[in-house]
């Protein structure tokens, strides 16, 4: 195929043209994923910090249950002490009677 000079001129400016719009998108995509990346990693600090948050009062409300359960466990224990001294009693009681039948 013959060109000449002005078809030349006129392909070359249109293939610049489109050269330059394609750059234009690109760069177009490329800003657009930079502002999603930017805003995947603000949600990340924001989930982070919120699971921070959410560990923290788990462990403040595992502290709280770990007192009362220690709490409810002592008085337990001191109530089988008191049944056992109980028990203590009535079998010395229950000894004796039988001891006194013999």
């Amino acid at each position: 195929m013959e060109y000449n000079f002005k078809e030349l001129g006129i392909l070359g400016a249109l293939m610049l043209l489109i050269g330059k719009v394609y750059h234009k998108k690109e760069e177009q995509q490329n800003i657009q994923n930079d502002l999603l990346v930017q805003n995947l990693i603000e949600s990340n600090k924001a989930l982070t910090e919120k699971f921070d948050l959410i560990i923290q009062e788990l462990r403040i409300s595992n502290s709280e249950f770990t007192k009362s359960n220690i709490a409810h466990n002592a008085k337990l224990l001191e109530e089988i002490r008191e049944n056992k001294e109980a028990v203590k009693e009535l079998t010395k009681i229950i000894e004796n009677k039988l001891m006194k039948k013999e």
